[in-house]
């Protein structure tokens, strides 16, 4: 824009200070040409903006899904450790419970045997 106002300035001052008719035709075709040019320039800066922004979006694009496929890939890993790890506390709780219902079994057995021994010993008692 700067160099469109500084041509039309110029042509401006040709005209006031008077020149031939055929240097003036010149300076117009001049600026005309300048116009053309300016514009030619800003339009491949638009389409170079353009494109250099498709760009851009496209590998924005693809490290999003390149995030999303690692984070997927992670989640499945933390995944199958949490089972593992869920089998395993499993285990040791069943192999605990197991443990527990021995212990009970021996402790209810040994009192069945010492509260059987009382009932024969009373019963013994009563039947004398």
């Amino acid at each position: 824009m700067k160099k469109i106002a500084f041509i039309l300035a110029g042509l401006m001052l040709v005209a006031s200070y008077g020149c031939s008719s055929d240097e003036a035709k010149k300076a117009v075709e001049e600026t005309k040409e300048a116009v053309e040019a300016t514009k030619m320039a800003a339009m491949k800066a638009a389409d170079d903006a353009a494109e250099m922004t498709k760009e851009a979006a496209t590998a924005t694009k693809e490290a999003a899904v390149e995030a999303a496929d690692k984070a997927a890939e992670l989640t499945k890993e933390a995944a199958e450790d949490a089972k593992i790890k869920t089998a395993e506390m499993t285990e040791k709780a069943a192999a605990a419970t197991k443990e527990a219902a021995a212990d009970v079994e021996e402790k209810a057995a040994a009192m069945t045997k010492e509260g059987s021994a009382e009932v024969e010993d009373k019963a013994a008692e009563m039947s004398k």
